[in-house]
């Protein structure tokens, strides 16, 4: 079991094309899917924000396209960001109403 996991309605799912990266090297196309949830604010209100995230496979996501999921992730910092990724292996679950 992960310790951490993104969840949200899973909005988009598209492949990320080829290409080549600042230092000139190629990588490869890659399934990509976006998840919208809502963070919470100090002042008690919220705001929505998109997290863009690659997997290995585009197909257990494209059955719950427009449904709320949830998604082990795995994260490290990269300069001020935090980045998240969805560990080889990971497999979505669908979030039900009442969660």
């Amino acid at each position: 079991m992960s310790m951490l996991r993104i969840t949200g309605q899973l909005v988009n799912v598209f492949e990320r094309p080829k290409g080549v990266s600042k230092s000139g090297d190629e990588f490869a196309a890659k399934p990509t899917i976006q998840i919208m949830g809502s963070i919470p604010l100090e002042n008690g209100q919220q705001r929505f924000d998109l997290v863009t995230l690659g997997v290995e496979d585009e197909r257990p996501y494209n059955v719950l396209k427009g449904k709320s999921i949830s998604v082990p992730v795995g994260v490290f910092a990269s300069r001020s960001q935090a980045i998240f990724f969805v560990p080889k292996g990971a497999r979505p679950e669908l979030v039900s109403a009442a969660d």
